[in-house]
């Protein structure tokens, strides 16, 4: 990992060792590697650090070529790797037959364009005793997914009642 306060002159330590052209790490003065690094042109930039002789470890590159280098390796990974996403889809205990079919809809839509969906009820004060009717509630409205989702088992938390559904 490159630190972007320690490149040239802003290297305090006497001696590094300096890695250049697959050479074997060597010890010389930091003086003598600036010197080398601006006879090419390119930077000396401490890549790391060596705990058994307290001296750091640098190497000769062009930085900003590294920079970019470096941004367009993490903006390539970003845009390949697929962010999975969970929606969530929660509702409160005393939901009726018709907004709870409004939200099984939902759900069945989100798992058709391929994500899992954190489906469950939210328990609220008092709501709490009531636990095994919104299992009861939960449970039922798992039987729509059954077709098009699959989940391991009904998860419970202090204040809510949930299930993960996966696509099949």
């Amino acid at each position: 990992m490159v630190h972007s306060q320690f490149i040239n002159n802003r290297i305090m330590s006497r001696t590094v060792f300096l890695i250049h052209d697959n050479d074997p790490k060597q010890e010389i003065s930091a003086v003598e590697a600036r010197r080398l690094a601006v006879e090419e042109g390119l930077d000396l930039i401490e890549v790391g650090f060596n705990s058994e002789k307290n001296i750091p470890v640098c190497k000769i590159m062009d930085y900003g070529k590294y920079k970019y280098d470096q941004s367009k390796k993490e903006k390539s990974n970003r845009y390949s790797s697929k962010q999975h996403v969970t929606k969530e889809m929660i509702f409160r205990l005393r939901i009726s037959t018709h907004d709870l079919d409004i939200k099984k809809n939902k759900v069945e839509a989100f798992i058709s364009k391929g994500y899992s969906v954190k489906f469950g009820v939210e328990l609220r004060g008092r709501e709490r005793a009531f636990r095994k009717d919104a299992k009861d509630i939960l449970e039922s409205s798992l039987s729509s997914f059954s077709n098009i989702a699959k989940y391991d088992s009904v998860k419970e938390t202090e204040r809510s009642v949930f299930v993960m559904l996966n696509p099949v």
